[in-house]
């Protein structure tokens, strides 16, 4: 079966197109600021206390601080990071060291 992810929710309504197209997950552009859909952690926060848990949520970063990505993780508003700039295995090995995964996180899509 064929896994889709519909990413760049930012609004309110957005959280209910993802309720009618039932994705296996959706995602928040997070702190990028030139992307219009981009949002600060709060309102990935808010947008993702209206998830009811049947649609994975998963952050997608470029080029963040470790510990954006990190906080977003331990704090499970998100339970997988998509990174999308110029991330090595150095950030990565920081990720990881910074916000160890847990079993009941989710799909790995990311770090």
């Amino acid at each position: 079966m064929t896994k889709i992810k519909i990413c760049g929710l930012h609004r309110p309504c957005d959280i209910e197109y993802v309720y009618k197209a039932r994705p296996a997950w959706c995602g928040f552009i997070i702190n990028f600021l030139r992307n219009h859909r981009s949002l600060p952690p709060d309102q990935v926060r808010a947008l993702g206390r209206k998830l009811d848990g049947a649609v994975v949520p998963v952050g997608a970063f470029v080029d963040q601080p470790v510990e954006t990505v990190a906080e977003l993780l331990k704090d499970r508003t998100i339970p997988a990071a998509q990174l999308c700039g110029h991330e090595n295995a150095f950030y990565i090995a920081a990720l990881r060291s910074a916000a160890p995964r847990r079993p009941s996180a989710g799909p790995r899509l990311g770090a």
